[in-house]
């Protein structure tokens, strides 16, 4: 396939608006900048082909979609190559007035839509064509040129036309294209077809079932083995086809024949899948590894394994329980550490929630008024990738065209949080070092700004099915636009936050007031004790097609202009079933007696949210499962209070450690993290820190107060001898 890295390169650098009388020109002169062929004569309203900057001669890959109209222009551009699209607009979007943005925002959604119909069409013809074409041709025979040059034996489905082989190119075994195979070895899939996720599969036993990347290598391990191989037609398509096969072939033992070259294995590595290579690297695959040495070699290292497929989306609890959630979230959870160079299982998990959380929002609603707008705050290490979520957040709302939800990276006054999502009443919006924020919550001189803008976030959790407004301030002496702003209204906001901190910082800055005030029990928070390692490379993998179809379907089946600010949005109610109830009795009791159980530390707070974050993550589930849900079933509540129960108990056990409301309790803190690193002697605490900070009546009351709260106790250790008296932590 030709690179187009070094066009989108360029690409991601263009962000020029021109603002000329002349706006027909400036959008040929941009494409023109970008390497594409402009039409000599823009067309107006409808899809038109060009050549994108890798084409040769008269092929057209391109495409745009252009409209003019009395006050701005807009137009959308891609390439069919590998998907890549992007809208222009003849004016900044930062200066459009309100109806300007309305008028934009129907046009991309229009040509959106065009767009796919055109693809789609392309696809279908195409399709068709394959199969007439594949259908008027015989049988390949086992004397076709390229079998007998790789010493395999013909099969079903497979056809040729000359000496040329054709190989029908299947998903969910409906043909979609095909590859011609020349007799030198040269591959060519059919212009127009659709490639991605698809593949061919060569019948056998379905015990174990084989993954390869060519027709000869699949061919020669079925020789082999006799068992199902199913052809990816290339690396490219490994993880797809990967995640298919997994999907469909859920009893079977799934194992990647992979190839001896840095592209395949690299994909191979990134697959959630055992892998086979041949020993011997100079055998390039498995077909010439047959060539040279026999199948009974390869049969040999190939003959089926007990190779349990990896679960990196089944998170151990620490008692042998394990949350999957199912759906798309596990797909996003696979595609997430199939392209993370660090192991942060946890924070895919965040991050299949954070998105889809935003995909939701505004439209789907419980019979009990929950939403899916949440708040994230993932806390790890420097160095350990928590940073990978944003990653694939955007790449996926790239790839669904809903680009329109990605918000900024904070916000600096309560003023902000009102005018950002009046401009964007749906949106995520990730925030980096978030212990700014918590700094300024506690602090009590602090940045009154960000404090009002922490509250104002507050608000917006509560406010879901409400109305969004600033409040009264004095409009003497404001220009047109500040007192424009002042009057913002937003109906049924949808604010996700995706936040991350390193649990120094965040810990280090948290208080016992932002615990009270019931800023912190708004957010979902992920603590990962995830070490630096050395980072695994990773290339680049597409978004799966499953995740693009699932957002397909929850956005039409919303059917609604969620850009607006101040329209009322249509809601899809989503009920719990009947033995919610029972459950949810269960459940906020539980809450609360954890709650009570920190009450001592000043914690007690923390549990507030934790059953209506839970009924959140229930409706999330429980759409990502089947998007055309209409119920929540009791166990997708199961699965949300896992989850969020999980991470509350390790939150709460690191705030103990953490979070003081008077200088005696930082006090107790100091010591009790001491004593947990190692026990230690009443006579030792003289002459070692932190103890020898205190006085001997000081360090007296800490240690009585450790001990009457359970914390800590004392412990004889047997020395042969005499006992030593060591204090402990419990």
């Amino acid at each position: 396939m030709v690179n187009i890295a070094p066009y989108k390169a360029r690409l991601k650098t263009t962000k020029t608006y021109n603002q000329s009388d002349n706006p027909r020109g400036d959008f040929l002169a941009h494409l023109s900048e970008l390497g594409y062929k402009p039409p000599k004569v823009l067309k107006d309203g409808q899809i038109d082909r060009i050549s994108d900057p890798t084409d040769k001669g008269i092929k057209e890959s391109g495409w745009y979609i252009y409209n003019q109209y009395e006050n701005i222009s807009i137009a959308s551009y891609g390439t069919w190559k590998d998907g890549e699209k992007n809208n222009w607009t003849s004016k900044d979007t930062n200066t459009l007035s309100f109806a300007e943005r309305i008028k934009v925002n129907d046009e991309i959604k229009k040509h959106q839509e065009q767009r796919k119909a055109e693809e789609k069409q392309r696809h279908e013809e195409s399709a068709i064509e394959a199969s007439d074409k594949l259908l008027s041709l015989e049988s390949a025979t086992n004397e076709n040129p390229y079998l007998k040059f790789k010493q395999v034996k013909s099969c079903p489905h497979l056809r040729q036309e000359g000496e040329v082989l054709y190989m029908p190119v299947l998903d969910n075994d409906v043909i979609t294209s095909y590859q011609k195979i020349y007799p030198d070895g040269r591959k060519k899939l059919k212009t127009g077809g659709r490639k991605k996720g698809c593949y061919f599969v060569i019948d056998g036993d379905k015990s174990t079932i084989y993954i390869s990347e060519g027709l000869s290598t699949g061919l020669s391990v079925h020789e082999a083995t006799g068992n199902c191989v199913y052809v990816a037609i290339d690396c490219g398509n490994l993880y797809e086809v990967s995640q298919k096969v997994k999907d469909k072939h859920i009893e079977s033992n799934i194992i990647l024949a992979g190839e001896n070259n840095d592209a395949n294995r690299v994909k191979c590595e990134q697959i959630e899948l055992p892998s086979i290579f041949p020993p011997n690297v100079s055998h390039d695959d498995f077909n010439d590894m047959h060539v040279a040495i026999g199948l009974d070699a390869v049969r040999e290292v190939l003959k089926p394994q007990k190779l349990k497929t990896k679960t990196a989306n089944k998170i151990n609890t620490g008692n042998n329980s394990n949350i999957k959630l199912g759906g798309v979230l596990d797909e996003i959870i696979d595609y997430y550490n199939a392209t993370s160079g660090n192991n942060q299982p946890l924070f895919a998990i965040q991050t299949a929630f954070a998105l889809c959380s935003i995909l939701l929002s505004r439209n789907f609603v419980t019979n009990y008024s929950n939403k899916s707008s949440l708040y994230f705050l993932n806390l790890a290490q420097s160095g350990t990738g928590k940073e990978h979520g944003k990653k694939i957040i955007e790449k996926i709302l790239t790839a669904t065209d809903n680009t329109k939800f990605i918000g900024g990276d904070g916000f600096t006054s309560p003023s902000a949080v009102v005018s950002s999502l009046y401009h964007q009443p749906r949106q995520i919006c990730v925030i980096d070092e978030f212990s700014k924020n918590i700094e300024a919550s506690n602090a009590k001189n602090g940045n009154i700004h960000m404090k009002e803008a922490n509250a104002k976030i507050m608000e917006v959790f509560g406010r879901l099915d409400g109305t969004l407004r600033n409040k009264s301030y004095s409009t003497v002496g404001l220009s047109k636009e500040k007192r424009d702003a002042l009057n913002y209204v937003v109906k049924h906001p949808a604010l996700t936050l995706f936040c991350m901190s390193t649990p120094e910082d965040f810990f280090n800055n948290v208080g016992e007031k932002a615990v009270k005030d019931g800023f912190l029990n708004r957010f979902l928070i992920c603590v990962s004790k995830a070490e630096r390692e050395i980072r695994k490379k990773r290339e680049p993998i597409e978004v799966p097609q499953s995740i693009i179809q699932w957002v397909d379907i929850v956005t039409e089946r919303a059917n609604d202009d969620l850009t607006l600010p101040e329209n009322e949005p249509t809601e899809i109610r989503i009920n719990f079933d009947y033995k919610f109830q029972e459950e949810d009795i269960k459940a906020q009791q539980e809450f609360i007696d954890i709650g009570k159980s920190l009450e001592e530390f000043g914690l007690s707070e923390i549990t507030m949210r934790s059953n209506e974050i839970a009924m959140r993550l229930s409706m999330i589930i429980a759409l990502s499962e089947n998007p055309n849900a209409n119920k929540i079933e009791t166990i997708h509540y199961q699965k949300a209070l896992d989850w969020v129960k999980l991470n509350l108990h390790e939150l709460a056990e690191s705030l103990k450690m953490s979070v003081s409301g008077s200088e005696f309790e930082a006090d107790k803190k100091i010591i009790l993290k001491s004593l947990r690193k190692k026990p230690i002697t009443r006579s030792d605490m003289h002459k070692r820190s932190p103890y020898s900070r205190y006085k001997t009546k000081d360090l007296n009351e800490i240690l009585t107060a450790l001990q009457q709260s359970g914390l800590s106790e004392v412990k004889e250790q047997e020395t042969g001898g005499r006992p030593k008296i060591l204090w402990t932590a419990t």
